[in-house]
């Protein structure tokens, strides 16, 4: 019994954690990403150009793939080779 004591409290962190996690909301794609697809049909081909960063105005092709990302309605260009992590364009 006393296996199940010392297991116990460890099993609870994991369980609220993977909680937190599924729970966390998906970010909204770029309204470029969206306009992409607007007369699209889903897996067409698409490319938007992402701003940049630093306002320069000179932002990048993205190609990508028309798709519905999580938890929205409308088709969005998905890229081909997403940005690398804390890459992302900023919000619009």
């Amino acid at each position: 019994m006393s296996y199940f004591k010392t297991l116990a409290p460890g099993v609870a962190v994991l369980v609220v954690a993977v909680a937190a996690y599924a729970d966390r909301p998906h970010h909204a794609p770029p309204q470029a990403a969206i306009d992409a697809c607007t007369n699209a049909k889903a897996g067409a081909a698409c490319t938007f150009t992402r701003p940049s960063r630093d306002g320069s105005g000179n932002g990048h092709t993205i190609t990508g793939t028309c798709v519905t990302p999580p938890e929205q309605t409308v088709l969005a260009c998905k890229p081909d080779h997403p940005a690398p992590h804390g890459d992302h364009p900023p919000p619009e």
